[in-house]
């Protein structure tokens, strides 16, 4: 996450967002732009997750009006919670068609639905190339993930700070956004 409003050289990382936004885009096309769609995301007061969110929301609202948007929850990265809203959720509306998982809290929503036989009903969209996520989307219980090159996050910033002790250069700009990459079964 970006710390605005500190002497940082320059915030090298995904731009959060671009990521909502792309979300958002891949949500309308998998629901048709139709039905009923929830983000469950993790501390309100993460602004990563936040930028994300308000990233999702606006692009939905602007380009996939027809698509009912029910708001955010919080999980507070407990996948134990982020399972009981889900099973709040499919309880109160039984025609959801997606879910936005801005951060943690994807196996909890996973376990849900696999419970309530939703999987193939229900579009997931995750942030986060780990492991879980990861074998999620392998086996098909996830429709997309969403990265953020991690590997440039770490290797940029230690460039930077190596061209700055050593050339006394700073960087071109206040923000190093890396790609956003998305995955699907078929090229994870």
């Amino acid at each position: 996450s970006d710390l605005e409003n500190t002497a940082r050289l320059c915030f090298i990382g995904q731009n959060a967002v671009k990521s909502g936004q792309t979300a958002a885009g891949l949500m309308g096309e998998i629901t048709n732009g139709q039905g009923q769609i929830i983000i469950i995301s993790g501390h309100e007061e993460n602004p990563s997750l936040q930028q994300r969110a308000d990233g999702f929301n606006k692009e939905i609202s602007i380009s996939y009006p027809q698509i009912n948007n029910l708001g955010i929850r919080y999980a507070y990265d407990d996948d134990w919670v982020a399972e009981k809203i889900t099973d709040e959720i499919l309880d109160k509306y039984p025609n959801l068609k997606g879910i936005y998982i801005t951060g943690s809290g994807v196996l909890g929503v996973c376990k849900s639905l696999q419970k309530a036989n939703k999987i193939k009903d229900i579009k997931i969209i995750a942030n986060d190339f780990i492991n879980d996520n990861i074998q999620l989307l392998s086996n098909g219980t996830i429709n997309f993930l969403i990265g953020q090159d991690a590997y440039t996050q770490g290797y940029q910033s230690i460039m930077l700070l190596f061209h700055k002790l050593f050339d006394n250069k700073n960087p071109d700009s206040k923000f190093a956004y890396t790609d956003i990459v998305i995955k699907n079964r078929f090229n994870i």
